[in-house]
């Protein structure tokens, strides 16, 4: 019936699911087995470090992984499960090197690596969290540091505060300049 044949109604509530393909909605119960299959099975994963729960097509992980990419990884090995509506990704990232540890493993990689001045970028660790501080050259020369903190063990949060100029670099005989 249209709101219009009902005198005295403005509105008609609904309440309407809809669905983006035809097919039966998939219960709670095989969500959940389908979820756990897909962490177990994720290469990424140790075993037992995450766990899922399922309520009306909504995953919520949590548990406590090594890395970043652990956590990023679990969410994206769930979230295109056919009947997942949504992903909470509640997944804690505990590191398992100290400060000291970090902030070498990120110095060293800026020395190896061609696109970053180390001499330019500064790093400071305050737990599991990564400050970058000073000039880089380029754009991606910024997106190569702040790649290189969050590949070393132990990083939960990466915080680029750095500058980008031409003129970071001073000019050193035997180099070429990039403009």
């Amino acid at each position: 019936m249209l709101p219009a044949m009902c005198p005295g109604y403005a509105s008609w509530p609904m309440n309407l699911e809809v669905s983006p393909d035809h097919t039966a909605r998939r219960s709670d119960a095989a969500l959940a087995e389908a979820v756990a299959n897909a962490l177990r099975w994720h290469s990424a994963l140790t075993p037992d470090a995450v766990q899922a729960t399922v309520d009306q097509g909504w995953v919520v992980l949590t548990g406590a992984v090594t890395w970043q990419f652990q956590k990023t990884a679990a969410e994206r090995a769930v979230q295109e499960l056919h009947g997942v509506k949504g992903v909470t990704n509640g997944i804690i990232v505990q590191p398992k090197a100290c400060a000291g540890d970090v902030k070498a493993k990120i110095e060293s990689a800026f020395k190896r690596s061609a696109e970053i001045d180390a001499q330019n970028v500064r790093v400071e660790v305050r737990g599991g969290a990564v400050i970058l501080t000073g000039t880089v050259r380029s754009p991606s020369e910024r997106e190569e540091a702040e790649r290189a903190a969050w590949a070393a063990p132990g990083v939960t949060k990466v915080e680029d505060r750095l500058l980008v100029s031409s003129s970071a670099a001073p000019f050193r005989p035997g180099c070429i300049l990039r403009v």
